[in-house]
């Protein structure tokens, strides 16, 4: 168990946030203890698409209700803001979205667009999922990191598989989504997720640094996550052009400075 996708990265006084799972309530909270304002350059969160598990934080995000604040939500729904409004509508929620202190902006973004946020140039991919949705990669002066939860490597063609590489090219850090075991990519085929093990596949001689595994299947103990992160060890020893690849299980509250390894 534990939260829902939600991950940000800061640089200066400058966040981006991708998705807007449980995760991001306990995000704010931080935010909010650290007095942190967002009345200049906005909070911007990258939404990869709008399953339940990936939006339903944000209507517990405190500083949504802070006046002043402004926040901008990109997506690859046009219609987001009605999404966003049905979610903070009755019978939801008790506050509209229309009464919330912050002011909100919604943009759309789609495939093979770029964003520049602050210092950051933000890269958008398709992912293979039911209902589509997006993957990114952010790069700045201090390193780059590859967002791609909610995929099925399995089900992508040869050339969509060719771009995964490209996108994923000398990442510093790559959050993937590896909710399943080899055997249950199978069982679960058109499921719209992945391995760790096809990620490996993948990013073979793609010179990313870190690979972070991520968005794990609800019924995984800790102990399973364990077992699964020494067998992705194991693999990449085995592989050829694999050896500068590091392999570790994300978790909650986990912080790492991108490019100056984990602390």
């Amino acid at each position: 168990g534990g939260n829902t996708a939600c991950v940000s990265i800061t640089e200066g006084k400058h966040t981006v946030v991708f998705d807007a799972g449980s995760g991001l309530r306990e995000f704010g909270r931080e935010l909010m203890a650290k007095r942190v304002m967002f009345r200049g350059q906005p909070l911007s969160i990258f939404l990869s698409h709008f399953h339940w598990d990936h939006i339903l934080g944000f209507p517990f995000f405190a500083p949504s209700f802070v006046p002043g604040n402004r926040i901008t939500i990109y997506s690859p729904a046009f219609r987001a803001r009605r999404y966003f409004k049905i979610q903070h509508g009755d019978p939801f929620f008790p506050v509209a979205l229309e009464h919330l202190g912050a002011t909100l902006s919604f943009r759309t973004i789609h495939e093979d667009a770029q964003r520049r946020v602050g210092p950051f140039k933000v890269k958008a991919i398709g992912l293979v999922h039911p209902g589509g949705g997006l993957g990114y990669r952010l790069d700045s002066p201090s390193g780059s990191v590859v967002y791609l939860t909610d995929t099925e490597i399995e089900q992508a063609t040869l050339a969509q598989a060719r771009k995964y590489a490209k996108f994923v090219e000398c990442a510093d850090l790559a959050i993937v989504d590896t909710q399943y075991s080899v055997l249950e990519t199978v069982e679960k085929r058109t499921w719209g997720h992945s391995s760790v093990f096809r990620f490996i596949d993948l990013f073979r001689g793609a010179g990313v640094k870190t690979l972070a595994m991520f968005h794990y299947d609800p019924d995984s103990s800790d102990a399973a996550v364990d077992d699964l992160l020494d067998r992705a060890r194991e693999y990449v020893g085995t592989i050829r052009l694999m050896s500068g690849l590091s392999i570790m299980a994300a978790m909650e509250g986990l912080e790492i400075e991108v490019g100056r390894g984990r602390r």
